[in-house]
């Protein structure tokens, strides 16, 4: 049988997390699944999304004719 990877987003492991820290440890493990390891408050490195970076303009000159 193959077990099927789950991933959670940004907002449910920072709900999860801040459940733990306020006290509702049950709570925090029913969202789990299972009792938390010793390392997972440490583990829990919040990133935010990469954004691309901007573009810059091109800057464009003026070009002068000279009258002759």
């Amino acid at each position: 049988m193959l077990h099927r990877i789950e991933t959670r987003s940004f907002e449910e492991c920072e709900t999860i997390v801040r459940l733990w820290l306020e006290g509702s440890r049950e709570e925090a493990i029913e969202l789990l699944g299972a009792e938390p390891t010793d390392d997972f408050l440490s583990s829990f490195k919040p990133t935010a999304p990469v954004l691309p970076a901007p573009e810059t303009p091109v800057k464009r000159t003026k070009r002068v004719t000279q009258s002759r």
